[in-house]
């Protein structure tokens, strides 16, 4: 999921509606790979920290939706900041973090 998220900012620097189309694509990459890592996330959490750490991959992917969305509004000037924001994302979880790090799928 890093990956593509890290792509963005090489897509942004492409004038025009190619940009978008890349950044596009780039945010589809990522989300799928958030989907179908989850399991496999949650899976490696102490038993005692899974409910935190599915709450915390859904706040992941509901901040993947808000760039989804700033994406199809073609919204330039949201998607840097959202982009940085997502690649920042850690959050505690007792102890231990979820962090889009982890998640280099």
């Amino acid at each position: 999921m890093k990956k593509p998220l890290e792509d963005i900012t090489d897509s942004l620097k492409v004038a025009g509606v190619k940009a978008f189309d890349s950044v596009e694509r780039n945010v589809r990459q990522a989300s799928r790979a958030l989907q179908q890592g989850k399991s496999m996330i949650v899976g490696g959490l102490a038993e005692s920290k899974k409910d935190h750490g599915l709450e915390m991959l859904d706040k992941l992917e509901a901040e993947m939706d808000e760039l989804q969305q700033i994406v199809e509004d073609r919204n330039t000037d949201a998607v840097a900041p959202k982009q940085k924001q997502l690649l920042n994302y850690k959050k505690p979880i007792r102890g231990t973090y979820t962090c889009i790090c982890i998640i280099q799928i």
